[in-house]
């Protein structure tokens, strides 16, 4: 009778056992996928709509004045950008054109509208080894530089700037603090020209709100 019960022990012992090792080879095989579809989610190289075009080519416009950049990757969120862009109204648009420049894996793109009275600036950060869009943030850090020390730089060149049109110095004093005040709450955009230099779009508050396009030289 002992016999019995030691071989019924034996038997329970292997059948867990061999349940356990059955379910513990599933959830490291279900762990193991999960971990290659969210490598393959982080980590989606950007791709070209068509191969024989450059990463960005002019969408032809019915007014020969407007030239709309199209986005030549594959991807919903950067398609929806070209979808918007060719969507948008242009009726005061006088003049529009764009720059891009692909430095490392960041392709950074400058879009310029120039109206009757004002230019405005659309910036656009693309990562081509994620396909992700980047924020202010992530191009500082794909860099290695710091927000504040960009930010003192944008102060100092938007009171240059403002110093340049001649008002009185209380009226100047009353634009400084303003436009301070404006870019530490709004922060600015970055854009990375064809050989690393950067530029930084500030508004600017005086008589108008106005967007400026600043040179950064120290990087």
């Amino acid at each position: 009778m002992k016999k019995v019960w030691v071989y019924v022990v034996i038997i329970v012992i292997i059948v867990a056992t061999i349940i356990g090792m059955i379910f513990l080879s599933n959830n490291v095989n279900l762990s193991f996928n999960n971990a290659k579809i969210i490598n393959k989610i982080i980590n989606q190289k950007a791709s070209k709509i068509n191969e024989n075009y450059p990463w960005v080519y002019d969408y032809k416009s019915s007014n020969k004045e407007v030239i709309i950049p199209y986005f030549n990757i594959d991807s919903k969120n950067i398609k929806d950008i070209n979808i918007d862009n060719i969507n948008a109204n242009y009726d005061n648009v006088i003049h529009a054109n764009y720059v891009y420049s692909v430095n490392d894996d960041v392709l950074s793109l400058l879009y310029t509208k120039e109206y009757a009275n004002k230019i405005d600036y659309q910036v656009y950060n693309i990562s081509l080894n994620t396909s992700k869009v980047m924020n202010t943030q992530d191009v500082l850090d794909y860099y290695s530089l710091r927000y504040d020390n960009i930010l003192e730089k944008a102060l100092l060149s938007a009171e240059f700037y403002l110093k340049q049109l001649n008002y009185s110095e209380d009226l100047l004093a009353t634009y400084i603090d303003d436009t301070n005040n404006s870019i530490r709450e709004n922060g600015f955009e970055i854009y990375i020209g064809s050989n690393h230099e950067l530029y930084i779009i500030v508004n600017i508050v005086h008589e108008r709100i106005e967007k400026i396009l600043i040179p950064i030289i120290d990087k």
